[in-house]
């Protein structure tokens, strides 16, 4: 029985048409198997990837450019099998899909299918708060692992907030109090590790509200409460500062075009002696806009 209504996430179109033998050996052709994905064929059971001509051949393309560089096309038959896709990653997410059906392949038998395929949406996003517990490397791996799988793109993180920082920041407190916090280099690892999988990491420093695990260690900098019992910047110019190298140590990490969300929600307002009359949270979005575009061109990279 082939359970393919079980396809997570199922595809746009499935087509099958009977089923064949399960083979015992499988080699792949073509533009070859991407190396991140060989340890999961290789824990498949009752299958062995193989490079003998002689076993179940499944020709790899990513250049078709009759699809979108998200899209494939996976069919199965009896002599044989071929994914096609419009860009690496399409064929990782047809590789994917090929892993479930050949897990949800039982009695034997695979199915004979055509499936086609692409995401519905551009952005397929995940957040893990580091701000309210623990996430340590290898938990953040495991969870982009788990992303790629279900073909989700984006890896939010939220890197602090009132309750703990999960990011070490180099020559500054926040994050020192932390034992499982991420380092600089953890993070650029990360990054690497997550790109690999066709999944972005998408890092959040909060610039306004949820502060309490920042100015825990700059008390002054603490303007009062947020709207939920938390902590909100004073906004003044040695905030400014202090998130303008904030971001550059995290930019310095991502790759050349990247998101940096930079949160400005749930505060309340306690503009510092040092801000001009007049100034206005609109004002506050423009500083951290010009701030983030500052970095960006210091460092030579897109932000946005």
């Amino acid at each position: 029985m082939n359970n393919l209504e079980w396809l997570w996430p199922h595809p746009q179109t499935l087509g099958r048409d009977g089923s064949f033998p399960a083979p015992t050996e499988i080699n792949f052709t073509g533009c070859g198997l991407p190396g991140h994905l060989e340890p999961d064929f290789d824990r498949l059971k009752g299958i062995r990837r193989t490079e003998s001509p002689l076993a179940y051949t499944i020709r790899l393309s990513h250049e078709d450019a009759a699809l979108g560089p998200e899209a494939y096309l996976l069919v199965l038959n009896p002599d044989g099998g071929h994914l096609s896709a419009g860009g690496q990653a399409g064929l990782a997410y047809g590789l994917q899909t090929l892993l479930q059906v050949i897990v949800l392949s039982q009695g034997g038998t695979w199915p004979e299918v055509m499936i086609r395929d692409r995401p519905a949406f551009r952005k397929r996003a995940f957040m893990a708060d580091l701000g309210r517990s623990v996430y340590p490397l290898p938990m953040l791996k495991r969870i982009v692992r788990i992303l790629h799988r279900l073909k989700m793109n984006q890896l939010h993180l939220h890197l602090y907030d009132d309750e703990l920082c999960g990011l070490r920041f180099e020559g500054l407190p926040f994050g020192q109090d932390n034992p499982f916090a991420l380092s600089m280099d953890e993070l650029a690892e990360l990054v690497r590790y997550a790109r690999a999988r066709q999944v972005e990491i998408v890092p959040e420093l909060e610039a306004w509200g949820h502060v309490g695990s920042l100015v825990h260690h700059r008390k002054h900098l603490r303007g009062g409460e947020g709207m939920y019992r938390g902590s909100s910047f004073l906004v003044c110019e040695e905030s400014f500062s202090l998130i303008r190298e904030m971001v550059s140590q995290v930019a310095a990490v991502m790759p050349e075009k990247a998101t940096i969300h930079l949160g400005l929600d749930e505060a309340n307002w306690f503009p510092g002696p040092d801000m001009p009359e007049g100034f206005t949270p609109t004002d506050m979005v423009q500083r951290y806009y010009d701030l983030l575009q500052d970095v960006a061109a210091e460092q030579s990279k897109d932000l946005t």
